[in-house]
């Protein structure tokens, strides 16, 4: 290799270090951290709206079923809405969220969070009961797609929450977004038993160091690139 081109080389990948820098900015991850909610109001009773406050988020998240809550008659709080967010996800009893019946082709759960908060899963337990004696397999469970809104206007499909052959309790579907989200939406296509809605819980994951935008270089760091580059081109190898 020749001196000038040595000389090419000592001055252009260090440049070029520096330019990536300077364009990609910082950005750190910390571990994935689950909201906590705390019902502030409905929720209850045949209720089919509820408002929910989570750990380190301003404002409140409203959540909306096109079908109310099943009337209790088992125990105290059986088959609330607020039961989707009580940190239990109801293997074998009455703790999760159940619609009344309805003949409905589709049901839907929607979430509009106070604000665009950044997402990196959520995760859904779509098996609310393995003892329920009149359902098939002895299961009461729900399958759906989960759609995402970044502006709280259009909506995106996705993916799709299944069960498996064999389903064990408790049984959750992840499904990563790594993005930020203004409201979701479950669309149920199969219930089990027929019209009858529900889930065990629902957990959103964010983290508390979300990934930066794109950094800005700024016009000192824009004319140092420039004038670097400038002398490179100035410097030819002597052959």
């Amino acid at each position: 290799m020749s001196t000038g081109e040595n000389n090419m080389n000592r001055i252009f990948i260090p440049l070029i270090l520096a330019v990536c820098t300077i364009l990609s900015g910082t950005a750190s991850y910390s571990a994935e951290v689950k909201l906590n909610f705390t019902v502030t109001s409905g929720g209850g009773m045949g209720a089919s709206t509820m408002y929910t406050s989570a750990s380190g988020i301003g404002g409140n998240f409203y959540w909306e079923s096109k079908q109310s809550s099943w009337p209790e008659y088992a125990s105290p709080g059986a088959y609330d809405l607020s039961n989707i967010v009580d940190g239990n996800p109801g293997p074998n009893g009455y703790n999760y969220w159940l619609t009344a019946p309805a003949a409905y082709p589709t049901e839907y759960l929607k979430v509009v969070f106070p604000e665009s908060i950044y997402l990196t899963k959520i995760r859904t337990y779509n098996i609310a009961d393995m003892n329920y004696y009149y359902a098939t397999n002895s299961k009461r469970w729900m399958e759906s797609n989960l759609w995402i809104s970044t502006d709280g206007v259009n909506f995106t499909n996705f993916g799709s929450i299944g069960v498996d052959a064999n389903p064990d309790e408790p049984d959750f579907v992840d499904i990563t977004i790594n993005d930020s989200v203004r409201a979701i939406e479950y669309r149920s296509f199969v219930t089990n038993p027929a019209h009858y809605y529900g889930m065990g819980e629902v957990e959103f994951y964010t983290d508390d160091q979300p990934p930066a935008p794109a950094a800005i270089p700024e016009p000192a760091s824009l004319a140092l690139i420039a004038l670097g580059i400038a002398g490179l081109l100035k410097r030819k190898p002597r052959g």
